[in-house]
């Protein structure tokens, strides 16, 4: 019976400690508006076609 007990004040004690860390810090982060904006889908090819020229070391 103890252990139900002791277990239940456990589980009681983490939910208030989730909760209040949820609280406190909201998990959704202001994002700039500069981040949001549309980019350009057109690549660019001379970047593109000098790859195979550069080596990794």
């Amino acid at each position: 019976m103890r252990l139900i007990i002791i277990s239940s004040i456990t589980v009681a004690v983490w939910i208030a400690a989730e909760v209040y860390e949820v609280y406190k810090n909201p998990a959704l982060p202001k994002i700039s508006t500069e981040l949001t904006a549309p980019i350009n889908p057109s690549l660019n090819e001379d970047i593109l076609n000098s790859l195979p020229d550069k080596s990794p070391y």
